[in-house]
């Protein structure tokens, strides 16, 4: 005990300017425990703490899917036609002919992609078609469900109809296009051709004989003393 405490004492320092209180006396009846021994860890401890958390059970791994056959050549079984494929080929086998014959004809899909926001679309649909791929759509007996738009001809002529031939596009021309729809000027007369010398010749001997009879009918009308200012 004695021993004890003095190990005690040596352990923990006093301060400076401190005077170490004395013990406080033993109570009657009151024995002080001893220090309990410490126990030495050998090896084989160690090496039992350590395989026990490395060691720990692993889980039940799941069960394989019953489609799925593990093996040497994973392969797997389609839940529609049955056949044995590579899931690697996956696309191969859904494209074959035996999967498409066992998983019939398909619900087609929209065939118009218009917005909802279309002016067309709008009033087709308050006339009660359906873009679902399923139901005609309008138009004539045999000719239902039409998804692509009328060709026709921009006429801006007088000429009759049938007249000529014009050419049928789906658009002529871009939106709000004032200049597209403007009536059509009227084409430059084409400039006459240059004269032949021929024609040169001919007009210069008229333009010579109209001068003569004009001086000839002046001279007849210009007064006495005169003449000399005209010839």
């Amino acid at each position: 005990m004695e021993q004890n405490d003095s190990d005690d004492e040596s352990v923990t320092p006093t301060l400076p300017g401190f005077v170490r209180a004395s013990k406080p006396p033993a109570l009657p009846g009151f024995v002080r425990p001893a220090s309990r021994p410490k126990k030495k860890t050998s090896g084989a401890d160690v090496a039992a703490a350590y395989k026990s958390l490395v060691r720990q059970p692993k889980p039940p791994s799941a069960a394989p899917e019953p489609s799925v056959a593990v093996g040497p050549a994973r392969m797997a079984t389609c839940a529609a036609c049955g056949a044995t494929y590579d899931p690697l080929a996956r696309e191969a086998h859904e494209a074959s002919i035996s999967h498409q014959l066992a998983v019939g004809p398909r619900t087609r899909g929209r065939r118009v992609m218009l917005p909802d926001s279309n002016p067309g679309a709008k009033l087709l649909e308050r006339m009660g078609w359906q873009d679902d791929g399923e139901r005609p759509g309008l138009g004539a007996p045999g000719k239902e469900g039409r998804i692509q738009p009328l060709a026709v001809a921009l006429k801006r002529d007088t000429s009759g109809l049938g007249s000529r031939a014009y050419e049928n596009r789906v658009s002529h021309f871009s939106a709000n296009d004032a200049a597209a729809v403007a009536p059509p000027r009227p084409p430059k007369p084409p400039p006459p051709p240059p004269p032949s010398r021929k024609a040169r010749r001919r007009a210069e001997a008229e333009d010579r004989r109209r001068s003569v009879r004009l001086r000839r009918d002046l001279a007849d009308a210009i007064p006495e003393g005169y003449e000399e200012l005209f010839r």
